[in-house]
């Protein structure tokens, strides 16, 4: 937390799941308590990124450090292959949601966050039927969701 550089962990290395997963509570751990030792902050200065997060996702830490990461200066971001791997509470302390094409239950899972219950089936259609490189946008402070492009990966 002191460094004013990117750092990057690959948990992924190993192919061992029970080994990824407790290298992945050690790290977590490591940064909720940096977090605490550095104490509240007044604007977001570190950003965790946990790709593949679904490694992990059952991890209680993953939700406490979404709530309380503001507070200390973190945005946090979790990304994964479907929503049902996160502990439910996460939902509740997520402030920004990005949903790329997603199956049948994970698509009615995002479409009940983001719209009222008389639009859920319409727009879990829409999401499972998302074409690549097209996402939907949720964020709790528009109170909207917004179909958006993202940029198609450039050949080398």
């Amino acid at each position: 937390m002191d460094s004013t550089t990117a750092s990057l962990v690959q948990v992924h290395r190993s192919q061992n799941k029970v080994l990824q997963r407790a290298f992945s509570t050690f790290v977590l751990h490591h940064l909720h308590q940096s977090m605490f030792r550095r104490g509240t902050q007044e604007r977001i200065t570190h950003a965790i990124i946990f790709d593949e997060a679904h490694r992990a996702a059952r991890l209680k830490l993953i939700s406490t450090m979404a709530k309380e990461g503001r507070k200390y200066g973190l945005s946090f971001v979790v990304a994964s292959q479907e929503a049902k791997d996160f502990d439910p509470s996460l939902f509740t302390a997520v402030a920004n949601y990005l949903a790329l094409r997603l199956g049948e239950s994970d698509g009615k899972l995002m479409a009940k966050i983001f719209v009222p219950s008389d639009k859920v089936t319409l727009y879990a259609d829409r999401i499972k039927d998302t074409k690549k490189f097209k996402a939907w946008f949720y964020s709790a402070e528009m109170r909207q969701l917004v179909f958006v492009a993202l940029g198609e990966a450039k050949p080398d």
